[in-house]
């Protein structure tokens, strides 16, 4: 459940997010997610260091991984394929589906969601 304080800004997690059509959580909760820890991501994206599952305000990171370029901040929600974010302020590369076998899809701003096909 996702709670919000009466402004409606998301404060916090609490056991899973709910799910709508198609088993993805409601864009509304996961956009206020990013939004609130975009800051504390953002500095992970630039620094780019790969590391191990943990919280970065209020997202869950399963890893960090620099491929080529791009810093890709892992999610869970793959069932076979990996998810997750990256920040591309210039969008993502023009090859990235031929050549990495990623797809990305804007999110909010200069943040991509991606999913790294099996």
């Amino acid at each position: 459940m996702v709670r919000a304080d009466q402004s409606g800004i998301v404060v916090g997690l609490i056991g899973g997010a709910r799910r709508c059509r198609g088993g993805r959580a409601p864009p509304a909760g996961s956009t206020r997610l990013l939004w609130a820890s975009s800051a504390a991501l953002a500095d992970v994206a630039d620094t780019c260091t790969s590391t191990d599952a943990g919280w970065v305000g209020t997202v869950r990171l399963e890893s960090v991984e620099k491929v080529d370029e791009v810093c890709l901040l892992y999610t869970k929600g793959g069932f076979i394929d990996r998810t997750g974010y990256a920040l591309l302020p210039d969008g993502p590369p023009p090859d990235a589906r031929t050549r990495l076998n990623v797809t990305f899809t804007r999110f909010s701003g200069d943040w991509y969601r991606f999913i790294w096909h099996f």
